[in-house]
């Protein structure tokens, strides 16, 4: 009964998060989130990353989360998955900070609750969080090089910073081997993973090569966000200038790697939910004050959602369909999906070139391939050409294109229109469903 009392807070954070994730913000529930799924259900069914579809991060969050599907494969369980990892995550912070983490709450949350996205990112977030508990309770070098292999294998771009960041920092050459030769370990492993399952080429296009193509395609304007990211950097630099021997101001600066290329909400709240790390402790204000100005705050942020979309709950619902039982959606949005599913179900040897490509393929328990992530930049070096290419080479297939969608959408978009216009350049309209047109190449 004493642990329960001790410790009541995680069970309700676990509970709290699940329900978000399935009934408040179940708009944020797709698209990235999906793809994510879609990449550890690929996994699950025995699929090679890099070689049977694309992923442009290292697969060490999507291996963890495939682990939940063996349970029951099904988004729920998926969404279970990453609110157990929330759960973790604030039993760190509050190891940490004691009820100075409940101000994490609103600063993740902050403005459309994306930073807790069931995404790689939010893996790397959790192992950065890590790093600065296994520093602050002074572990092993072995253990904490371990951890960064680890965040490596989790994103790619985020590891090598904060790796090398951390290297730096340390300026001993007897812990800087301990912390390497670890890092190293998990990482030797997934090395033999690429050789034996010869995916090494394809993960070197996607994940290095094809940063170049992710970075010359999709950038964003000067914003005040990236300003924003960039002063906090300095200021990074500037105080790790008067403060060398703090290695959490180094984790922190490899961190801003979060925001490029995009400089989004999104990744640049990532950034700032490590900033805000380093000075928690500096706070003095009343326990109970904090907690209650925290849990204040984001329930202001959550009304702030509501009225954003005031129709939210308009006839909610769930989906019903495999792998997305519990999926919640309005009824309106029910009805024009379910007709796509049908469709798209009957048709054996067809693909959907849009956005959604994953929700529809998982749903009708189709392979998972370099079509359902159709984004700029996502399927390595050149990798728009090999894609027409690669629909050069297809023959007797259907192709579901929105009739609308590549048409509005915007240059700074990540849909890959210039692949879509070319396989209806080289396809014939045979039918249509709603809002899909179907075409067919010989």
């Amino acid at each position: 009964m004493n642990f329960v009392k001790k410790n009541y807070k995680y069970l309700i954070i676990f509970i709290a998060f699940l329900f978000l994730y399935v009934c408040f913000f179940y708009e944020n529930c797709s698209f990235d989130v999906i793809w994510n799924y879609g990449f550890a259900h690929a996994i699950r069914m025995g699929e090679v990353p890099y070689l049977d579809f694309n992923i442009i991060s290292t697969p060490l969050y999507s291996f963890f989360m495939s682990l939940f599907l063996f349970i029951k494969d099904d988004m729920f369980m998926f969404m279970g998955g990453q609110a157990l990892l929330v759960t973790i995550l604030f039993y760190m912070l509050f190891r940490m900070y004691n009820s100075k983490a409940y101000l994490l709450l609103p600063v993740l949350a902050f403005p459309l609750f994306l930073q807790y996205n069931a995404t790689y990112n939010f893996g790397a977030y959790f192992l950065i969080v890590l790093l600065f508990l296994l520093e602050k309770s002074k572990k092993s070098d072995y253990l904490i090089g371990f951890v960064l292999g680890l965040l490596i294998l989790t994103k790619q771009t985020i590891g090598i910073g904060v790796f090398l960041l951390s290297l730096i920092a340390l300026r001993d050459l007897k812990r800087i081997f301990k912390r390497f030769i670890l890092a190293l370990l998990p990482n030797v492993i997934f090395l033999l993973y690429l050789l034996v399952t010869k995916s090494l080429k394809p993960f070197l296009d996607l994940c290095f090569l094809g940063l170049i193509d992710f970075g010359s395609k999709n950038h964003t304007e000067l914003s005040f966000l990236f300003f924003f990211s960039c002063f906090l950097a300095l200021f990074l630099v500037y105080s790790i200038l008067k403060d060398r021997k703090n290695i959490l101001k180094y984790y922190a600066l490899g961190s801003f790697l979060f925001t490029i290329p995009l400089f989004d909400f999104y990744h640049t709240g990532l950034f700032v939910g490590v900033f805000v790390l380093l000075y928690l402790d500096k706070i003095t204000l009343n326990n109970t004050f904090i907690r209650n100005l925290s849990l204040v705050i984001f329930l202001i942020i959550c009304l702030f959602n509501l009225i954003l979309i005031p129709d939210k709950y308009d006839h909610f619902t769930f989906l019903g369909e495999k792998h997305f039982e519990l999926y919640g959606l309005r009824k309106k949005d029910k009805v024009n999906i379910l007709p796509v599913i049908d469709k798209y179900k009957k048709c054996s040897n067809c693909y959907m070139l849009d956005e959604l490509a994953m929700f529809y393929d998982l749903t009708t328990d189709k392979e998972i391939s370099y079509f359902d992530v159709l984004l700029k930049g996502n399927y390595g070096y050149k990798g728009t050409s090999k894609m027409k290419k690669e629909i050069e080479k297809m023959h007797d297939v259907y192709f579901f294109i929105d009739k609308d969608r590549y048409k509005n959408a915007p240059s700074t978009n990540q849909l890959d229109v210039e692949v879509i216009k070319y396989a209806i350049k080289n396809s014939i309209k045979k039918d249509e469903i709603l809002n899909y047109n179907i075409y067919y190449k010989e």
